[in-house]
């Protein structure tokens, strides 16, 4: 009898489309995977969408409930909060600016900020810095739960100009190599929009969401209706609403679906079909350190050096009642959504499954 791996093999070359719910070999293989190599708990975490693509073939997996609609699966287009992963399409964003001629990375992020929200001691830092965590913030602002009037909802009422109060009295205490925080792309997100003369949304519809057909991407909610996104939980398993974003947008704030998300891919690839496919593949080359030897960050994205050939670039994010994972092979074109309606989310299963379509990172690169 073939071995399993085989028909997985088979299938993700020559079926263009698994139907979500089907049964299916690579569904069982990622049961497997869910039973034996990971804790998730259908309690803590009630569902969750997978989404792979394969070069040109699209797998969409769904596992658990829709919390709206216990007899409901999950669906490809439904929307969650992406949390840091918002910071990936921000990057792109910001590259697509310099593109256009309205900045450029190396120039000083002084020279984007009224004169009176600028910080002459931060005069060295510029928007690579910001872009790959070069910057020593910490991860939110000082004070910043002063302003949180719901730990569910923590940026609602801290502002733009809160930000830029926090940055012009900042006092950077040493350099740092690599240093992850929020407010680098928070502070990006107004750098955008004063190049751009238009709010962070906006540019990045014109600029990335448009051009890619991500319908189902956005920072604000165009209609108060409940079922804009998938039903979530918290922590303590109760219900959660939607984050309001004040400020951090570009940092926490974009919701898309995994749909959405793996057309996002393709331009990494080089098979969007649009200008992108020239500049996104270069975004996840840069090897700027990180947290070990192992890792590495590239405009957005967390690297990790499987081996001499192959690596992963992925990113993660986390909100209240949300949990997101994107990762992807760029040398086998391969790449894997998880989208969850739990703040406990999936652990590394998406790694989990990256690492299962690539054979255990023994695929040859395309």
């Amino acid at each position: 009898m073939l071995p399993l791996k085989f028909w997985i093999y088979i299938l993700f070359t020559s079926c263009p489309l698994f139907l979500i719910g089907q049964e299916s070999p690579l569904k069982q293989e990622i049961n497997k995977i869910i039973q034996y190599d990971s804790d998730i708990s259908f309690e803590l975490t009630p569902g969750f969408i997978v989404g792979i693509l394969d070069q040109d073939s699209v797998y969409f997996l769904a596992f658990g409930n829709d919390l709206s609609n216990a007899q409901m699966p999950l669906d490809k287009n439904d929307v969650f909060e992406l949390g840091s992963i918002s910071k990936s399409l921000t990057a792109v964003l910001i590259h697509q600016l310099q593109q256009a001629g309205l900045l450029d990375l190396n120039d000083p992020l002084n020279k984007y900020l009224p004169i009176d929200s600028q910080n002459p001691r931060m005069a060295d830092l510029t928007l690579y810095d910001l872009l790959n965590h070069k910057a020593p913030f910490p991860r939110r602002p000082s004070w910043f739960g002063e302003f949180e009037e719901d730990p569910q909802n923590p940026y609602q009422y801290y502002s733009k100009d809160d930000l830029l109060r926090f940055y012009s009295q900042f006092v950077p205490q040493r350099p740092v190599e690599f240093n992850y925080a929020h407010i680098n792309y928070a502070l990006l997100e107004i750098v955008a929009e004063t190049v751009s003369n238009t709010d962070f949304e906006t540019a990045l519809l014109h600029y990335v969401l448009e051009p890619l057909g991500m319908k189902e991407t956005f920072v604000n909610f165009k209609e108060k209706k409940e079922n804009v996104l998938a039903l979530g939980i918290d922590r303590s398993r109760t219900p959660t609403l939607p984050w309001d974003f004040n400020s951090f947008a570009a940092s926490e704030g974009i919701k898309s679906s995994a749909n959405d998300l793996l057309l996002f891919a393709r331009a990494f690839f080089g098979t969007s079909g649009t200008g992108l496919d020239q500049l996104c593949p270069s975004l996840t080359t840069l090897n700027e350190p990180s947290f070990n030897e192992k890792l590495f960050y590239s405009f957005g994205w967390h690297g990790i050096k499987i081996n001499k050939k192959t690596r992963a670039i992925i990113s993660n994010g986390n909100t209240s009642g949300h949990s997101a994972f994107m990762g992807m092979v760029p040398e086998t074109k391969t790449a894997v959504v998880v989208l969850s309606n739990s703040a406990f989310g999936t652990k590394d299963l998406g790694l989990l499954i990256l690492r299962m379509v690539n054979f255990n990172w023994k695929r040859k690169p395309q």
